[in-house]
């Protein structure tokens, strides 16, 4: 990459942050849907629980796949953030060492991946979702 002015930097990481904000929020939607579905699947299979295991098991099995589902389109907005802050890093790299830009964004510690809600709850949704299917098979009544 060639060496760039602080205004041609500056004005690509405006963008890059702008990337990164419409990321944010669509990883943060994501999350709004799949506790409201969770949710809703949670206490629809505490109604259905005493009656046959067909409806307990079609509800859990939708909520095993909602969790695979939305935990994918988490976690790849969770890799096109990383990826865009990886960019933002290669343009400031390109200005002159003696100038110095603003940070892509405020968090300047590194995160512990697995410990993001984003990349944890889909997988603990998902396995309480088998355990209930589990323990529902395991009871069911012949």
């Amino acid at each position: 990459m060639e060496p760039m002015t602080y205004e041609q930097a500056a004005g690509y990481l405006e963008v890059i942050r702008d990337m990164i904000k419409h990321e944010n929020e669509l990883v943060n939607q994501r999350l709004s849907w799949m506790f409201t579905l969770q949710g809703l699947l949670f206490g629809s299979v505490s109604f259905l629980w005493a009656a046959n295991v067909l409806p307990t098991m079609v509800l859990g099995l939708v909520g095993l796949l909602s969790c695979v589902s939305i935990g994918y389109a988490l976690a790849r907005g969770l890799g096109a953030i990383k990826d865009l802050l990886a960019i933002a890093q290669d343009y400031k790299k390109s200005v002159p060492s003696n100038i110095s830009l603003p940070p892509t964004i405020g968090s300047r510690r590194k995160a512990v991946e697995w410990l993001i809600p984003a990349r944890l709850l889909p997988w603990v949704l998902g396995l309480a979702w088998i355990a209930i299917l589990a323990f529902r098979i395991s009871n069911a009544r012949p």
